[in-house]
């Protein structure tokens, strides 16, 4: 299975469709699909199912049609367990930005942090990256940004970039980060999702060994 977001819906590819779904797009053969059709497609849903038997090759076609914009980003966490997420145009979001001419991924993730929220980070591992479409300057165009998990040691206090929009940072646990993550982009749901299930896997892979 391979994703792709639009604003708040989603395109997966995949080679056969869950039950009881409603917005299935069933491809015989590898297509060129127009991104208008498929917002229009998917229409009220949540989900666009798109079937097929060669269904990563057609995901790959579907990319290969746009340019692509590479970026980085950071999910951070600080010594008190809390992770950092800042108010953006009014959404509540995670630093990211642009890969830059030079630089790795690593270092444009640990860039963008410092630039969006004052922070020094360290990157733990990566997580997932996203992908999403989207018009830009009168044609289409996927964004896909490299995720990484990061670790802030100090004890600065974060700072908005007010220049990039960015109105308030907060460190947030339980049910206030569980507020805020569940009202946020699909893209951003998606990678609190991914994280806190590694996180629970890690959890219970330390308890294991701790009992031995």
């Amino acid at each position: 299975m391979k994703q792709i977001f639009f604003r708040d819906k989603l395109f997966v590819f995949l080679p056969s469709a869950p039950e009881d779904e409603e917005a299935i797009l069933t491809l015989d053969n590898i297509e060129s699909l127009d991104p208008a059709k498929l917002v229009e497609k998917v229409g009220n849903n949540n989900t666009l199912w798109i079937v097929s038997p060669e269904w990563e090759a057609q995901f790959d076609h579907f990319c290969a049609q746009f340019p692509i914009a590479e970026a980085g980003g950071g999910l951070i966490r600080n010594a008190e367990g809390e992770v950092l997420m800042m108010e953006r145009n009014g959404w509540w979001d995670l630093p990211k930005g642009h890969l830059e001419a030079g630089e790795s991924i690593e270092e444009c993730a640990l860039r963008e942090v410092e630039e969006e929220v004052g922070l020094d980070c360290q990157i733990v591992r990566p997580l997932t990256p996203t992908m999403h479409f989207h018009r830009a300057y009168g044609h289409w165009e996927i964004k896909r940004t490299h995720w990484f998990v990061m670790d802030y040691k100090g004890d600065k206090t974060p700072t908005p970039q007010q220049e990039e929009g960015i109105n308030q940072v907060v460190w947030l646990c339980g049910t206030e980060l569980f507020d805020k993550v569940v009202s946020t982009y699909s893209t951003i749901r998606s990678l609190f999702m991914e994280y806190f299930n590694t996180e629970a896997a890690i959890a219970m892979q330390e308890e294991l060994l701790n009992e031995n």
